[in-house]
């Protein structure tokens, strides 16, 4: 752990809409402010700004007259609506410590900028209660765009450009970062999210655009979905989305379950280190973490291979442990469907304790259900499905540049001819792609992220797929991870 000026560590991890359900006697009460655009402030004055609004929220009272309640009295879901318009920050915002829903008017419309000197969203709770925000375009970051630590939290992130124009390059860490370090279960969504242009220089401490970790006894679930990260350059370890579980060597942690679907992820450099994709950390005893990764698209990776992983530069699908103990060993599993990869080194499936010196040993697992598309041969162990394709020769260049394709947030399309294009499995509850479109749209899902309009090619004589038949392949056609890897997190704390 290190200290960042007098109120934020880091724990550093080796390797790498409200849902808040309570019984209540009686009604369930709402305050709504509407804080002004322009800069943000403490003052009494006839300004309602964004700070005073959360004050007030805190204090459940009107500290700030200014801020006129247009709702019921304060409560359990009170929200704070922010208009069209730039918020600029003068001072970190506001500590958040009470429930609530903060919406902009619109990822395009209302922006919150931090000037590359201060924090945006901190949310700190100690008791089962509800954190969202929505709907608004942040930048300018310091530390990161928003945080979330606590317990017991339903914590709902959607509709976010987080933007890393005029960051503070040395002192910026993740994108949108979650602890559950609490007694109670934490669920955490992720939806329609954008974060993009990134040139940090962390270093060591690395660079994680979006950084979830469980440090708890309780348990905790995540659901990624439609999510883009982009363009995003770090001298040390980029982990692009990591979810992880923190025993610290205790005798036992909770446990950590995601769902990560439709996420696309593309030119992500580190040039120091290792540049990771999607995937967890299982750091302790017996604790767990086990994702289920379907249709994302992984592309570009630029990694090092002089990092702390001999030979090895990038992990577009990483499982990873660190262990205290031989005999209760932490387990990461991933389950990996549909994924459409064209980075080389593309699936890293490692136990770094002795890399790190920890004295135990971890297991770690990637188990392919099908349809996965790679354009190299790390995978090959893992994507043994019928309908896997290893170390196809065309992927990359079937695949089209990061665009607005609709939706909410850019993709990648899939070009006709493309090998992935009614290739994928079917995946239970998942009917769109990143942008919202109906999945399928052929005769099957597509592998990745963007559901493409057009049929399966009849031609794949050009494809070269390890350890399988040509002959097989054209049937089937015819048919139809700081001191190296690590997991950044922030937590308030008193100095």
């Amino acid at each position: 752990m290190f200290k960042i000026q007098t109120h934020y560590k880091a724990v550093a991890i080796a390797f790498f809409v409200l849902a808040l359900s309570v019984l209540f006697g009686g009604k369930a009460h709402a305050a709504t402010l509407s804080p002004a655009i322009g800069t943000d402030e403490l003052t009494a004055n006839s300004n309602c700004s964004l700070s005073e609004a959360i004050t007030n929220i805190n204090d459940q009272a009107a500290t700030y007259t200014e801020c006129s309640n247009t709702g019921d009295v304060y409560g359990t879901t009170d929200t704070i609506n922010i208009p069209a318009g730039t918020v600029t920050l003068s001072a970190d915002l506001t500590e958040i410590t009470q429930p609530v829903s903060i919406h902009g008017a619109g990822m395009e419309q209302t922006t919150v900028d931090g000037l590359g000197l201060y924090f945006p969203f901190n949310y700190t709770s100690t008791t089962n209660t509800s954190f969202t925000v929505t709907d608004m375009k942040i930048t300018g970051l310091k530390f990161g765009a928003i945080l979330a630590e606590g317990g017991g939290s339903d914590i709902n992130f959607s509709r976010l450009d987080i933007d890393g124009a005029n960051v503070d390059a040395a002192q910026t860490y993740f994108g949108l970062g979650a602890i559950n370090d609490g007694i109670f279960e934490t669920n955490i969504s992720i939806n329609d999210v954008y974060i993009h242009d990134f040139n940090v220089l962390s270093g060591n401490s690395g660079f994680t655009p979006i950084s979830v970790s469980n440090l708890s006894d309780a348990s905790l679930t995540g659901d990624f979905q439609n999510i883009t990260i982009s363009n995003v350059r770090n001298d040390g370890l980029v982990q692009s989305l990591a979810f992880a579980t923190n025993a610290n060597g205790q005798p036992k942690a909770g446990n950590a379950t995601a769902t990560i679907r439709n996420v696309t992820v593309d030119n992500i450099t580190s040039t120091q280190s290792l540049a990771a994709g999607l995937g967890g950390i299982a750091y302790g005893l017996e604790n767990t973490v086990d994702i289920d990764v379907s249709n994302v698209t992984v592309s570009r990776l630029n990694g090092n291979t002089a990092s702390f992983v001999p030979g090895r530069g990038n992990a577009a699908i990483f499982a990873a442990t660190v262990g205290f103990d031989n005999v209760l060993q932490p387990h990461t599993t991933i389950n990996v469907s549909n994924s459409h990869i064209t980075a080389s080194e593309s699936c890293l499936s490692i136990d770094i304790s002795p890399i790190v010196g920890a004295p135990g040993t971890g297991l770690t697992t990637i188990t392919s259900q099908g349809g996965n598309l790679t354009d190299d041969t790390t995978c090959s162990p893992y994507f043994t499905q019928p309908t896997d394709k290893n170390n196809l020769t065309n992927l990359a260049s079937t695949l089209a540049p990061l665009a607005d394709n609709g939706g909410y947030v850019p993709t990648m399309a899939l070009m006709q001819g493309s090998p992935a294009i009614d290739s994928g499995v079917t995946v239970a509850g998942l009917t769109t792609d990143a942008r919202g479109s109906a999945r399928p749209q052929g005769t099957a899902y597509d592998s990745g992220a963007y559901e493409s309009p057009y049929s399966k090619p009849t031609n794949t004589s050009t494809l070269a797929n390890t350890g399988e038949n040509i002959g097989l392949l054209m049937m089937v056609s015819m048919a139809t991870l700081a001191s190296g890897l690590g997991l950044v997190l922030f937590r308030k704390f008193q100095s």
